[in-house]
């Protein structure tokens, strides 16, 4: 009873009491006066009606709320669940990206220091350079784990614009359901000056 006590409903809720009396006092007048029985007729169909689209706005009054909490649940959900995905997609990322320029700084240092190496001693030269064979490949595999990892944050990527695509669409439709909402709203509006000007 208190979800439909509010400050949308209390007309309303007059204007019932107001329409109850008054079909009550039609009934009182048809047994005990001379008023014209159309006028009592009269009476009593507009009390009826007022007390109908009273009824009916309430109702309706009451499913809008309703259906406000829910959106509002919804799109906070929705905002919440998309910025921690994109939070938990960029600290993957910045932690790739950290992981390859480690990798690369040490495997940089390292041919470095064997080129220096070959320079100084040619009797270790061949050795040297076997090593240094070693360390392209493992270049070559870092940059193959690099163009993997890049493939990944491309699919990330992907993924990170079709939750924002899906936000849109979701932001798209809380926009078409407020408007409908709005509609509701002036239609009562509408229903509530037709009802104070009768």
């Amino acid at each position: 009873m208190s979800n439909l006590l509010n400050k949308y409903n209390t007309f309303y809720f007059i204007a019932s009491s107001l329409a109850t009396l008054t079909l009550l006092t039609s009934l009182a007048l048809t047994v005990t006066s001379n008023v014209p029985l159309s006028l009592i007729l009269a009476l009593a169909a507009l009390s009826v009606l007022v007390l109908a689209l009273s009824y009916k706005i309430i109702s309706n009054n009451k499913k809008i709320k309703v259906e406000r909490i829910k959106f509002a649940q919804k799109e906070q959900e929705l905002e919440n669940k998309i910025t921690l995905e994109k939070e938990a997609a960029n600290k993957e990322v910045e932690k790739l990206k950290h992981e390859l320029t480690q990798e690369k700084q040490n495997l940089d240092k390292r041919a470095k220091k064997l080129d220096q190496k070959v320079n100084e001693s040619e009797v270790e030269r061949e050795s040297l350079l076997k090593e240094k064979e070693s360390l392209e490949k493992r270049l070559e595999t870092a940059k193959n784990r690099t163009f993997e990892i890049d493939n990944e944050l491309g699919k990330t990527k992907e993924e990170i614009d079709k939750l924002v695509a899906r936000e849109e669409e979701l932001h798209l439709k809380i926009l078409r359901l407020r408007e409908q909402l709005q509609e509701k709203e002036e239609r009562i509006t509408e229903l509530k000056g037709k009802i104070d000007n009768n």
